[in-house]
């Protein structure tokens, strides 16, 4: 019924209902190709639909305004010290704290790596996903940058690097809306 509804059910013969049987016992991260859907398996849970890699971009965030991406809308304006969002998907910075170069907006790269707040330190963007656990198709999300160094992931924490503290003089707000339709994260 599943694979009905993914569009593939024409095609499929019994040695593909044998194989996402067998994938009901794999481990995360399992993945098989059925014609016309995937079937993978994310964290206990089974799905059947399309597998989507998303399209690789690199966007210049602009520090008043809008940076519109293929997933969404950044949204950035300096506030005010003393007025934090605390959000999941608002991020604030201490805007003395930024690269002079400016940061992007991108897909996620390999080897990219990421200080979340208040952890001990450093570790890789991937090691982080898992330990959260996000789904693999959701990891895909526009991410702040500098270079290697991610500083916000929308949805769960900024940079440790770049947080707002006492000292703090000048902030930097930056919000993520999703388009509707795209996948949330």
């Amino acid at each position: 019924m599943a694979l009905a509804e993914a569009g593939a059910a024409q095609d499929i013969a019994r040695i593909h209902v044998e194989q996402v049987s067998a994938l009901l016992g794999a481990r995360t991260g399992a993945r098989l190709h059925l014609p016309g859907a995937d079937a993978w398996v994310n964290y206990s849970l089974l799905h059947i639909g399309t597998w989507k890699e998303a399209e690789a971009f690199e966007l210049p965030l602009a520090y008043s305004g809008e940076t519109s991406t293929p997933g969404g809308t950044f949204f950035a304006e300096e506030t005010p010290v003393g007025s934090l969002v605390r959000e999941p998907f608002t991020a604030c910075f201490d805007a003395d704290k930024l690269p002079a170069q400016g940061l992007c907006v991108r897909t996620r790269l390999p080897g990219d790596r990421f200080f979340p707040l208040n952890a001990p330190g450093r570790r890789k963007l991937k090691e982080f996903f898992i330990d959260k656990k996000v789904p693999r198709e959701k990891r895909d999300m526009p991410l702040i940058a500098c270079g290697q160094e991610i500083l916000f992931v929308p949805g769960h924490c900024i940079s440790d690097t770049v947080k707002v503290e006492e000292k703090t003089t000048r902030i930097l707000c930056v919000t993520y809306m999703p388009r509707e339709g795209a996948e949330q994260i």
